[in-house]
Formats: C-alpha cells, structure tokens, sequence
C-alpha cells in the first residue's frame, strides 16, 4: 500500500549545494519513498527564494527552528560534507528540543560528487559525537590532505576511537593508495571497515 503526503516522513535537507542536490534527486526518484521533501536551507544569499533539484531554498541557517516548526519537518539532512565541527554544532544547537532526527552525509562521500549513482543515499547516516568535534576545514586544509594522502599507503593507530574513525574518513575521501588501521576495539574497526567500503 502506497504512503500518503500526510504519512511520509517530511525531511528539510542542509546544504543547497552538489550534495544536497543530489540527495533530493535521489530521494525524488525512488519509487514509493517513504520521505518528503519539504526544502532546503543554505546560508549562500545568492540562492535564497531559488530552486534547487525542484525544491526551493527556504531560509538560512538562523531561520532553521521556524522552518522547522512551520514544515512540520521529522529529519534534518546535513549535506555540507566538507564541513564539521563548528558548523554542526550551530545546525544541532539552533534546533534543540524541536524533536528532530539529525542525519549527515559524511566527509567521505565527497568523492562520489562527481558522478550520482544509485548507491549514494547508502552513505546518509545518523549524526554521531565525532561530527560535533573539531574545528572546520579550511579548503587550503583539503588541498594539504590530498597532497599529502594520494597515492600513499598510511597507517592510522587508534582508528576506531572517534578522533582516529574521522581521521581515517578524512584520509580515505583523499585518494590513498591503501589505508591500514590499527586498533584494540575489534567491533569498532569492523564497523568502520564497513563504512568506508
């Protein structure tokens, strides 16, 4: 039995950029989903009031609590991957005691924006602690990582502990040849062996 509008589970998606769009392409093209789309919010001034993958840009960051109240929005989806830490914390912040379930598209899902494929939605998770931890990413940061990770083979100690699990997503969107992990915590590691595949 199809879902209704009044049954699906209404998402406003953070980020109006490549990755926000191509969540909302991918959602819009399953069959039957089980989510409505309801917008997007981004802090660029030049896209208010614009539509992005057929949904408009309701507001900025700072108008995310009345959106959400308005909307009647269940899922928050943070599609800005190249961004942790600071800019987290103030979306989650800006929104507390509204209910909400908070989803993320993780760093490492930057090297698959250069081309959609029907595995892109698979790497959408729940927002973890480690997401709020750290400083942002400076894009001369990006730069120095990829100069540093391609093409070599690096060891990380301590992997499956939140500092090691972000480094090791950091790293692996960076083109390494091989990344070897090194830790104690046998579930940790084979969770996070599974995400980065």
């Amino acid at each position: 039995m199809a879902r209704t509008a009044s049954d699906k589970i209404k998402i406003l998606i953070v980020g109006a950029g490549k990755a926000g769009e191509l969540i909302a392409k991918g959602i819009s093209a399953q069959r039957e989903s089980p989510f409505q789309i309801v917008g997007f919010v981004d802090d660029d001034p030049a896209k208010q009031g614009k539509k992005v993958a057929g949904f408009s840009v309701l507001g900025r960051g700072k108008d995310l609590p009345e959106i959400v109240q308005e909307r009647s929005v269940q899922e928050l989806y943070i599609a800005i991957p190249s961004e942790r830490g600071v800019a987290v914390r103030k979306i989650v912040e800006e929104t507390m005691g509204l209910k909400l379930v908070y989803k993320i598209l993780p760093r490492r899902a930057e090297v698959l924006l250069q081309g959609f494929n029907e595995d892109f939605l698979k790497h959408i998770r729940k927002l973890r602690p480690e997401d709020l931890l750290g400083g942002e990413i400076q894009k001369a940061d990006q730069q120095g990582i990829t100069n540093y990770a391609k093409g070599q083979t690096i060891l990380i100690t301590g992997a499956a502990g939140s500092i090691g699990s972000e480094l090791s997503r950091q790293i692996a969107a960076h083109q390494p040849k091989r990344v070897v992990f090194f830790d104690w915590w046998e579930n940790g590691m084979f969770d996070l062996r599974n995400e980065l595949l």
